[in-house]
């Protein structure tokens, strides 16, 4: 529970205040009592206080199991009705939800989700869509639930993480806080801050990112990349509500505060208001890469939230070379208005980061609100060198045949595209083959051809942990493949930063090397582990780490075997037909680079 300080302070300044009150750990007839009481002690101390306006009795389920017990469910409703007639002037949550618990009976619909956009978009786009059609799958079912369909929408936790700076959490001896030590017993483990700065030396991670203050300003921005995107599908929504983002501020190792423990504020401090404001505006890319010479195309959304948008309003844009200006409506408290435009892009001379720039001004040109979106530019590939490439997967040479390159007999082939190796292949590379494994396979092995030994001899380590000792790794090239859905690797809720070195075969892909919003129709959903740290300086070329710096992984790696090599990589690069995503080209057209290359 807050301080009664803290309500001193946000009655005075005006802030209003959700109160959750301490979860119980088991639901008896004991703790749902002490629970009560509990609440009654808070109402005797602070019911007072103006700025508090919503009580929550259960977080999340924590010590209760509404959706199992009936019970559990009718002792909740009881609970909102004592509530309530206690405090008639507050609105009453019965159990904050999330994935996969319920309301029973409950003032706010609020609901829990977490999503990286980079990694997950697609997800996040359809949870939100599903959210606002006010979905059954927030309530519970069964005969004890009381819903009228009319509470409010609220999504009432989401955020993403990013990583304070260790240097200004320090004391003046240099001494790390209380907390850094602990962590490593949640999310299997990369929650624990401490030696951060040492595992990202070990990993070599400075060639990918600089010094390490620059990594952590890196991982900044891409929380706010996230936030950016995910509050503007929010606010494109006019039946949710409201949010609140988790969180003000970090507690102890969670890293998804917009301030960190000391109440540093987060790079991006400044940026936020764009779209954490009244009046927002959703860009809305159709596509966050373009190829040069082609437009770039926005479905706007104007979202209104406690203001108006009055008469005479009107959108202005810039992007490049071209600008616009479009009367809009006006718009009433929390409406959505669409806005399409459509630019172009100009010709790149080379690979560029472009920013559309969006504001809309009131009657007295008076600017109400600004919004920007940044779209990767690919140059023109007129100058490619096609690569003389042997496939024995007829659906990935047709491909690389659409792109440019072109297809020969084995023997005149300056790469082999396959997607799989075997004894006979390793072989090959071994004999001087050059190979480009695309992968998509059931999770197991990059090569399965080797199964392991069972019995008291083995020393085979679950594939999923990740471990370096295991089956793949006496085998070539040596590595397990593993799907990241439902594991930490998902990047739901501690933050999974992705990378691509932007040097040598992919210096032409912009921007870098943290993956942004273009990446997200690319973006692997399977990666290779169990490699050893001094790997990543050389072999791996893309890659992913979590939270402090845990659980390295990669999504590209070469890989040398007597006079040839192996090129592998987990990139989903044959989504769309051929090149329609410029990235997925221009990926291809790196790793045969790469594969080729001496």
């Amino acid at each position: 529970m807050p301080d009664p300080r803290y309500y001193d302070v946000a009655d005075r300044l005006g802030m209003l205040i959700w109160t959750e009150i301490p979860n119980i750990e088991t639901y008896s007839p004991a703790s749902s009592a002490r629970l009560r009481a509990t609440m009654e002690g808070i109402l005797a101390r602070d019911r007072n206080h103006p700025s508090i306006v919503i009580w929550t009795l259960i977080n999340e389920d924590w010590g209760t199991r509404l959706r199992e017990a009936a019970e559990q469910r009718e002792w909740i409703s009881a609970m909102v009705d004592w509530l309530r007639a206690e405090d008639p002037l507050r609105l009453v949550v019965d159990n904050s939800a999330c994935f996969p618990n319920v309301h029973v009976k409950t003032d706010i619909n609020d609901y829990h989700f977490y999503r990286t956009a980079v990694d997950r978009r697609e997800e996040w786009d359809r949870l939100c869509q599903e959210f606002a059609g006010n979905p059954d799958w927030t309530f519970s079912q069964d005969n004890e639930a009381v819903r009228t369909k009319q509470e409010p929408l609220i999504l009432s936790e989401f955020g993403v993480w990013g990583l304070p700076d260790p240097a200004k959490l320090r004391d003046e001896n240099g001494r790390d806080p209380w907390w850094m030590p602990y962590g490593a017993t949640w999310a299997d483990g990369v929650a624990l801050p401490q030696g951060v700065e040492a595992r990202y030396r070990e990993l070599g991670l400075g060639q990918v990112f600089g010094a390490f203050s620059s990594f952590i300003e890196q991982v900044q921005w891409h929380q706010h990349m996230n936030l950016k995107y995910e509050l503007e599908v929010i606010r494109s929504h006019a039946p949710i509500g409201g949010y609140v983002i988790t969180e003000l501020t970090d507690v102890h190792w969670e890293g998804n505060g917009l301030m960190d423990m000391a109440r540093n504020p987060r790079v991006f401090a400044e940026a936020l208001p764009e779209v954490n404001s009244d009046i927002v505006i959703s860009p809305g890319a159709r596509r966050f890469a373009i190829a040069s010479g082609d437009d770039a195309t926005f479905d706007l959304k104007i979202a209104t939230g406690g203001a108006t948008l009055p008469e005479g309003s009107r959108l202005v844009w810039r992007f490049g070379d071209e600008s616009g200006d479009v009367a809009l409506r006006s718009s009433s408290p929390m409406q959505v208005q669409d806005v399409e435009i459509c630019a172009g892009s100009g010709r790149a001379a080379g690979a560029d980061r472009r920013t559309a720039e969006f504001s809309i001004l009131g009657p007295n040109g008076q600017r109400l609100a600004r919004n920007t979106e940044t779209i990767s530019i690919h140059a023109s590939r007129k100058d490619l060198q096609p690569v003389r490439f042997a496939s024995d997967a007829e659906d990935i040479a047709a491909r690389l045949v659409a792109l440019g390159h072109e297809q020969v007999d084995i023997g005149d082939s300056e790469v082999f595209v396959t997607g799989d190796i075997d004894a006979a292949r390793v072989e090959a590379i071994h004999s001087g083959l050059r190979v480009l494994q695309i992968v998509a396979k059931e999770p197991g092995r990059l090569r399965d051809d080797t199964p392991p030994r069972d019995g008291p001899m083995s020393i085979e380590i679950d594939p999923g942990a990740g471990g370096m000792i295991s089956g793949p790794y006496f085998s070539f090239p040596g590595y397990n493949l593993v799907n990241r859905h439902k594991t930490i690797w998902r990047g739901d809720w501690v933050g999974n930063f992705s990378w691509l070195r932007r040097d040598g075969a992919f210096s032409v892909i912009p921007g870098g090397p943290l993956f942004d919003l273009s990446f997200s129709t690319v973006a692997p959903q399977q990666l290779m582990a169990g490699f050893r740290p001094w790997e990543f300086q050389g072999r791996v070329h893309a890659g992913v780490v979590v939270g402090w710096v845990h659980k390295p992984a990669a999504f590209l790696v070469e890989k040398r075997l007597g006079r040839g090599k192996l090129v592998a990589t987990t990139f989903r690069l044959n989504e769309e037909a051929p090149g329609v995503d410029p990235l997925a080209t221009a990926l291809y057209d790196g790793l045969l680079s790469l594969a080729k290359a001496d």
